[in-house]
């Protein structure tokens, strides 16, 4: 394998680039770079599309503005925050579908050699029905949070840049020796 004619590397192998943030920290980065970060085009605010349904005009209120403030909702980017808001509101849709009970008919014996019909009610998820929609649920799950994180609206662990803290003391506070208890204190 590999070699010539392999067809190179695969997409998206490799390290991670850095944000024009950090080339800035850096000091890598290119005076158009530098130029970007001191200088950052304009927020520019993105309407609502008028033909949304109720609830996923509430989605995109909800939704929008953290994410024009991320800069990632822009007008190239509206059709893809609109399929978002669509899976939103579908997925909870089918949510509270299988959070719901439904009505199911079973044949028991009536104690005279027959059967009648009786109708019961069980929990969605316990039918055939709720076993699919459970799995067009999961599917729906992941395709929100893949949207979420690409448009930057979901926690990612840890801040993109924060300004350093500075503690009090000089961060040798633990090693001086004044506790009294240290076995290897010279007499």
């Amino acid at each position: 394998m590999g070699g010539q004619g392999s067809g190179g590397a695969r997409a998206g192998a490799g390290r991670k680039g850095k944000t024009v943030a950090e080339k800035v920290l850096d000091g890598t980065a290119t005076s158009a770079e530098r130029e970007l970060a001191n200088n950052p085009p304009a927020i520019v605010p993105v309407a609502r599309p008028s033909d949304l349904a109720a609830s996923e005009q509430q989605v995109w209120d909800e939704l929008a503005q953290r994410a024009v403030t991320e800069r990632t909702l822009t007008p190239s980017t509206s059709i893809a925050f609109r399929h978002l808001c669509e899976g939103i509101v579908l997925r909870n849709t089918v949510f509270q579908r299988l959070m719901s009970t439904t009505e199911i008919d079973r044949l028991v014996p009536d104690g005279q050699g027959g059967l009648h019909v009786e109708y019961i009610k069980v929990p969605m998820l316990e039918t055939p029905v709720g076993q699919k929609l459970l799995t067009h649920y999961r599917g729906l799950t992941q395709r929100v949070e893949a949207g979420l994180v690409r448009f930057r609206l979901s926690p990612i662990g840890k801040p993109l840049l924060e300004a350093p803290t500075k503690d009090k003391g000089d961060g040798f506070d633990d090693l001086d020796g004044d506790d009294p208890d240290d076995d290897d204190a010279v007499n």
